[in-house]
């Protein structure tokens, strides 16, 4: 429950920071139930779960307002103060994303973002680009279910500690894809296909490229091909 909530919390955020859903300040009843029909629409194309109670709860003390105020105050215009020596930071230990975690969510939640996807009443003229969207999910499952292991660059090859590092935030790059298509895809339900047509092809074009990404067992090259 402590990770499905962690979850739930990180595409309601996401969704709220992409404006696929709107929750502003002092807000009415007519916002509150749209705001709530987006939330069900976002958790049960995510989760397969629906809303049942969604219900404004005042926090009271438990969150102090004006401190979070004066702080973005003070990120906007930094105080004038004299330069106090201090020092050095310690240096703080790289994370490293939970590639097999990432594939696991990718190789379940594909497939089943393109059969939601399918089902999609389409406006004349998207059959071309419908097809073309379900066309590339289907590469990119196909590409998670052969995907190489982590740590070895060819059978019995073991793989650079940093391109091990880059593989895995690859993969927490497609997972991040795969967590904002699934956004596009409530967007698409409520509004038609053309709503977030663009929206859609940048995300999945991200999806590849991340996937791409993630088989690469040498960096990538930077300077110019003459």
């Amino acid at each position: 429950m402590a990770a499905f909530a962690t979850l739930a919390q990180g595409a309601l955020r996401g969704a709220l920071a992409a404006a696929l859903l709107e929750l502003p300040p002092c807000t009415s009843l007519d916002e509150w139930n749209a705001f709530r029909a987006g939330l069900n629409e976002l958790v049960y194309t995510r989760f397969g779960v629906t809303v049942t109670d969604c219900l404004p709860v005042d926090l009271g003390d438990t969150v102090d307002y004006a401190a979070v105020l004066r702080a973005r105050a003070a990120a906007i215009v930094p105080p004038v103060a004299p330069v106090i020596p201090v020092p050095a930071p310690q240096p703080v230990p790289m994370h490293v994303p939970d590639d097999a975690s990432a594939l696991r969510r990718l190789f379940l939640e594909l497939p089943a973002l393109s059969a939601q996807l399918r089902l999609l009443a389409l406006p004349d003229g998207a059959f071309a680009a419908h097809r073309d969207l379900l066309q590339r999910l289907a590469l990119a499952a196909l590409a998670v279910n052969t995907m190489p292991a982590l740590a070895l660059a060819a059978p019995g090859v073991p793989l650079h500690a940093t391109m091990r590092e880059r593989r895995a935030a690859a993969s927490a790059a497609a997972l991040a894809a795969l967590d904002e298509a699934w956004g596009v895809l409530a967007v698409m339900k409520g509004g038609g296909f053309d709503a977030a047509r663009d929206d859609a092809e940048r995300v999945v074009a991200n999806l590849g490229y991340a996937l791409a990404r993630r088989r690469l067992v040498a960096p990538e090259r930077t300077e110019p091909v003459l």
